[in-house]
């Protein structure tokens, strides 16, 4: 009789604690970024994103971060998973800002807080939408505010300089000249070849008016002349172009 007491007491007692203790529910982890990893309870490892995990039911610790730079965390939070049901946890989208200066090196700040110096990568779970401050010492301060592009080039002018354009656009971008230097180059090129064919045509014909003094031969070798002139002078004026290019960018 005290044994079939004693057996239906344990039952009731720690049997629903032994249950509880192995139910187990679902973590669930949405993002749109990549090589990421989320650390659960310090000692589980998975590979963002993932379905679903399955956790035992109570509190574990999250921390997500990058695969790639292990201290990189992105998010450090704690969840409570119930048996049988799905934990979703999503991961706020970064936004990655870069911004360059010229010269580099200057100092980066938002509302007094430095955020470093250029050229800087500044990656944040929201839109920048502050006004951000570049300085660099003997150069003038350049305020810019939002929205900000996700790639920012500024140029710094020394002390006492009058410019109305510090936030350099596409237009300043060398690339954006690349069909009028490679047009230069092969204006150049063909009109140099053009103008030594021409040249090397005409002395021969002004040799055959010297043997045999034909006129018209003296002619052909002035009209050559002419054209291999004009090419030339195409040519200097190609590659004139090319070099302004160059040196103003």
């Amino acid at each position: 009789m005290k044994t079939s007491f004693a057996l239906a007491f344990f039952l009731t007692i720690f049997l629903p604690i032994e249950l509880c203790a192995q139910a187990a529910g679902y973590l669930s982890i949405r993002t749109t970024e990549k090589d990421l990893l989320a650390l659960v309870d310090s000692n589980i490892v998975l590979v963002l994103p993932v379905d679903s995990a399955r956790l035992t039911a109570g509190s574990h610790s999250i921390r997500i971060q990058t695969g790639a730079q292990w201290n990189a965390q992105i998010m450090d939070t704690t969840v409570a998973i119930f048996a049988d049901y799905i934990f979703v946890l999503t991961v706020p989208e970064r936004h990655t800002y870069t911004i360059l200066s010229e010269p580099s090196g200057a100092s980066v700040t938002v509302h007094d807080k430095t955020l470093g110096v250029t050229p800087l990568s500044v990656a944040t779970d929201r839109l920048l939408s502050l006004p951000l401050a570049l300085s660099l010492s003997h150069f003038e301060t350049l305020m810019f505010g939002p929205p900000l592009q996700p790639v920012t080039r500024a140029r710094l002018f020394p002390d006492g300089t009058s410019e109305s354009n510090r936030v350099f656009d596409r237009s300043h971008s060398i690339r954006n000249y690349s069909g009028w230097i490679y047009g230069s180059i092969t204006t150049g090129i063909l009109s140099g070849t053009i103008s030594i064919l021409a040249k090397t045509r005409a002395d021969k014909y002004n040799d055959n008016y010297l043997s045999t003094g034909n006129l018209s031969q003296r002619d052909k070798s002035k009209t050559l002349d002419l054209v291999a002139a004009s090419a030339l002078l195409i040519t200097e004026v190609s590659f004139g172009v090319l070099s302004y290019l160059l040196l103003t960018q």
